[in-house]
């Protein structure tokens, strides 16, 4: 076989086998299944689960991702949702606390489903906790808290 003719083949050859390595083994990418361990309403109160087995969870290495929602409005429905992964966790006083990666700042239109982007130029940094609290604070602005209703859970474990 010329050698021009041999260079696809061993590169589709080994693009096979890449893949078939990768198909055996669990990437570091791919989020495995997640459970719920915990909800928790704005004022604090347990809504579901426990605080106990998201500690132990948070303990045993499990990954830990997060959602909280927002009514502005309290009519009982939240008009928007996040969800994260905790990047940094803490245990305190026995309440958890998880920091969320930063993220560009983002506005929901009224009204419409249409979110964009907002005008500050610096990253949003958050802090959830099972107290029912959000922290978030843009650099060279004060920090905000917003109290949420939040859902924990956690996979890989």
């Amino acid at each position: 076989m010329p050698l021009c003719g041999f260079i696809p083949v061993f590169l589709l050859s080994l693009s096979l086998s890449f893949l078939q390595a990768c198909a055996s083994h669990s990437s570091p990418l791919a989020v495995p299944s997640h459970r719920a361990v915990l909800a928790v309403g704005p004022a604090g109160q347990v809504l579901s689960g426990s605080k106990a087995s998201l500690e132990q969870a948070v303990r045993n290495g499990c990954g830990l991702r997060v959602g909280f929602g927002v009514d502005p409005n309290h009519d009982g429905k939240m008009e928007i949702e996040h969800w994260a992964d905790a990047m940094f966790v803490s245990i305190y006083h026995g309440e958890v606390f998880a920091q969320l990666a930063p993220i560009q700042e983002q506005r929901a239109k009224p009204g419409a489903p249409a979110i964009y982007f907002g005008t500050s130029p610096h990253p949003w940094i958050g802090m959830l906790d099972t107290t029912g609290h959000l922290a978030g604070w843009f650099p060279n602005e004060e920090p905000s808290e917003l109290a949420v209703t939040s859902w924990w859970y956690v996979g890989g474990c």
